[in-house]
This record gives structure tokens, sequence and C-alpha cells, in this order.
């Protein structure tokens, strides 16, 4: 998962032409401590997804503007449009963080292997 620092960094990443999807986590987040196993778990499965790290309280404004008030969240982007957002203040689990990226890729490649 590639940490993204400033706004320049995001809007680089969402643009991509494969799919980009964001984790929002936030600094002593007990719910986002896991995030980063979780991912680093399920990403050999989807070999078309890049994954990026966002900070909230580093990028503030950017996720206020998003709507991202809660973490750890989702967002994820391909050519610069949203594609989906699992936006919730619930503690998420693999199984459900590895079914919202399946129901990305689904949503957007059709029934591509993932």
């Amino acid at each position: 998962m590639k940490p993204v620092h400033t706004n320049e960094d995001y809007v680089k990443a969402m643009l991509q032409d494969s799919i980009s999807v964001f984790l929002f986590t936030g600094f002593g987040c007990s719910d986002c401590v896991g995030m980063d196993t979780i991912i680093a778990h399920i990403q050999p499965k989807f070999a078309n997804v890049s994954f990026y790290k966002v900070e909230r309280d580093e990028l503030s404004d950017l996720c206020r503007d998003l709507g991202v008030m809660s973490v750890p969240s989702f967002i994820a982007y391909r050519d610069g449009h949203e594609i989906s957002r699992y936006v919730t203040p619930f503690r998420k689990t693999e199984q459900e963080v590895m079914d919202y990226v399946a129901m990305t890729v689904e949503k957007e490649y059709g029934n591509a292997k993932i």
C-alpha cells in the first residue's frame, strides 16, 4: 500500500486507468491499526487494483471535502471518477474489505477474474 502525503499525490493516483482504492485512516484509530495487515493479505488477490493509504489528520481538508469523517473508510476511483465508497465508522473485517474490493472490481470490469 502506497502512502499519499499531498493532494497532488491523491489526484495523480485517482486519475489512473486502473482501479485505485484509498484507505483513509487516522492517528490513534484502534480500528485502523489492523487495516495494513488486511490490505497486505488481500492485495495479491487483486492484481488490477492499486491500494493507497491516506492519513485523515495529515490531509484533513481533502478528507472533509470528500466527506470522510470516520475511519477506517475506503473510496475507489478509476480514470478520476469515483466508482465506490465504503465509509462507515465501524470496524471492518478482512472479509468485509475483500467483499468491498471484489464488488468494486466487478462493478467496474464486469465478470473479470479477481
